[in-house]
């Protein structure tokens, strides 16, 4: 995890704690002010959440990606710019 995730962490721990205080001083219902409260924090931490996936979706597509390109090296050689030259591949295999 990074400094910036760590951060999230307390960020989303104080919320909890937010959140927790704020039930058990409401018995069994709540004020509209409090409903409010919470669900603007329980917002806040699934935006979060939902923003930390998409980071971990994201590097885990450049790992995939990378496996891949290191997987075409290993069948065609180091691939250049210009892309496969069709004739030496066919070469190649004859």
């Amino acid at each position: 995890r990074t400094c910036q995730d760590k951060d999230m962490m307390d960020i989303d721990m104080n919320q909890d704690e937010t959140l927790n205080e704020t039930l058990d001083e409401s018995n069994d219902r709540l004020t509209l002010n409090q409903a409010i409260e919470i669900l603007s924090i329980a917002e806040k931490q699934m935006t979060d959440e939902i923003n930390v996936m998409e980071m971990e979706c994201n590097e885990l597509f450049q790992d995939i990606q990378r496996i891949n390109e290191d997987m075409s090296d290993l069948r065609y050689g180091r691939i250049g710019p210009k892309g496969l030259n069709e004739v030496d591949i066919i070469d190649d295999l004859k």
